[in-house]
């Protein structure tokens, strides 16, 4: 069909001069290397076609364009149904060593066994998927996902996305069945409804040693038996940072709201927001945080139901934890976690909220109430990089930056009221004034005592009680890590905030002449 017939399925969606194959039927279940090409070798590039109504069907090494591809495939649209056994993809079936996928729309139905992906069944070694989306259903048994089955060793999947619904046994994703170890899923997200029995995740099933997962997202709802997570079911000796999930989990033994089972992993900046229900190890953010493993600045605040171990934030600890967040509700009968947890595990700087939780135990991390949770203070002095901003965003929880922009802090909190919106009622401990009340017998100066990691220089402003700036000055701060101030201001109550190093602390402060 040319570009712009009446009856291109595809008008308006695609810039190229390249043409509509429409209504390719391929009927081979006995026969590998198939699709419109069967294989393509160093080299050769497949770029600005549309394919409409596929039906595709073969064994192994099947795909929409290419059943295996050398080189690189570019500028596609695809929309069809295709199945067969392993390595299926909507696009390319298997993606060779060093070989791309860029920039490709599919809308598919997939169904086959092991390695099946809505864009690339296996990514193998040194390969890329990048800028690409799709839609649609993808039915197998291992190593599954919306876009990539199995992201091989060292390859790579970026600027993607998928809506697609992924259901199968093991290794199964939204996103990525399998990001093997040295394998990296950046910048990229999943919408999709995931389910499973095993290693079950949102955006990856599961994350292998040394591999990344990075500035990504899941929001679908994620249901399996063991190892399920609102953004990964296992993740083994990898790294979680910067990401978050905030579609509803459920299973029967480790569950998460971000992580299933975090086996010597590591977990940073990162949070959680759906509800989580299973039986046992459940927990809002992981639900089992195995020996050596590291959650660290993370939340979540998710419902959290469950039977035995079960945590507002861990729901079982033998790694570590550091100050993660959990937001939502938890309910269990039976045994609960510690606060502090066992094993040589680590939790640092990380909270989950009580409220939301209904919950007062985790096996590591710090319960906080919803106020508290939405308060910068709380973070402010736990190295979260954090900043407040005037965009109403994530039920005035912490996000991260890159949801809205990529300023110089890694999270962002809602600055809902402008300064008088700052929320705040009362002063940190952190930051406090002295002498106060002001009293002319010491000389009629307040000294500010500053946390550490404020720098050499800071800011201080004071404001009145209806927000409006009476003071803004740049301070130097003394070896005994404080600044003066002599306020020469009548009697009354002011609002202080001290800026440094990316870092503010406010509060109040009497003055009585």
């Amino acid at each position: 069909l040319p570009v712009g017939d009446e009856d291109d399925p595809f008008a308006g969606q695609f810039d190229g001069a390249g043409r509509t194959i429409a209504g390719l039927y391929i009927n081979r279940p006995d026969s590998d290397y198939i699709g419109l090409f069967g294989v393509s070798s160093a080299g050769c590039t497949v770029t600005d076609l549309r394919l409409s109504e596929l039906d595709i069907t073969g064994r192994n090494y099947v795909g929409g364009v290419i059943g295996y591809n050398g080189e690189k495939i570019s500028n596609i649209v695809l929309k069809g149904k295709i199945s067969g056994q392993n390595n299926l993809g909507g696009v390319a079936g298997y993606n060779g060593v060093n070989s791309q996928v860029i920039n490709t729309q599919v809308e598919v139905e997939l169904s086959g066994a092991e390695q099946v992906g809505g864009i690339v069944g296996y990514n193998y070694r040194n390969s890329r998927v990048i800028g690409s989306s799709v839609g649609g259903a993808v039915e197998g048994t291992i190593n599954l996902g919306g876009l990539v089955g199995y992201n091989y060793r060292v390859s790579k999947v970026k600027d993607n996305y998928s809506s697609a619904s992924v259901e199968g046994v093991s290794e199964v994703g939204g996103l990525v069945g399998y990001n093997h170890p040295g394998s990296t899923v950046e910048s990229s997200f999943a919408t999709g409804t995931v389910k499973g029995d095993y290693r079950v995740g949102g955006l990856v099933g599961r994350v292998g040693s040394q591999s990344l997962v990075s500035n990504s997202y899941a929001t679908g709802k994620v249901s399996g038996v063991d190892e399920v997570g609102g953004l990964v079911g296992r993740n083994w000796f990898g790294n979680i940072t910067m990401s978050y999930a905030e579609g509803n989990s459920s299973g029967i033994d480790y569950v998460g709201g971000l992580i299933g089972w975090n086996r010597q992993g590591k977990v940073i900046w990162s949070y959680a927001r759906g509800d989580v229900e299973g039986q046992e190890k459940i927990g809002g953010l992981v639900g089992y945080n195995d020996q050596q493993s590291e959650l660290e600045n993370s939340y979540a605040v998710g419902r959290v139901e469950g039977v035995e171990k079960v945590g507002g934030l861990v729901g079982k600890n033998s790694g570590s934890v550091s100050y993660s967040y959990a937001r939502g509700q938890v309910e269990a009968i039976g045994e609960y976690g510690g606060l502090i947890g066992t094993g040589a595990g680590i939790v640092t700087r990380s909270v989950w909220d009580v409220e939301t939780s209904e919950q007062l135990n985790s096996a590591g991390g710090q319960g906080k109430n919803s106020a508290e949770m939405q308060n910068i203070h709380r973070y402010l002095d736990d190295r979260w990089s954090i900043s407040l901003v005037r965009t109403e965003h994530n039920d005035g929880y912490p996000f991260l930056s890159w949801e809205i922009d990529s300023g110089p802090a890694r999270w962002h909190i809602t600055d809902a009221d402008s300064l008088d919106m700052l929320g705040i009622t009362e002063r940190i401990k952190e930051v406090y004034s002295y002498p106060n009340p002001f009293r002319q017998d010491k000389n009629n100066v307040i000294n500010f005592i500053l946390p550490a990691n404020y720098g050499n220089d800071v800011v201080l402003k004071i404001y009145n009680l209806a927000g409006r700036q009476l003071k803004s000055a740049s301070q130097t701060v003394n070896p005994g890590g404080f600044i003066h101030w002599e306020p020469n201001l009548a009697s009354g109550t002011y609002i202080y905030l001290i800026q440094g190093n990316n870092r503010v602390s406010s509060g109040r402060i009497t003055i009585i002449r």
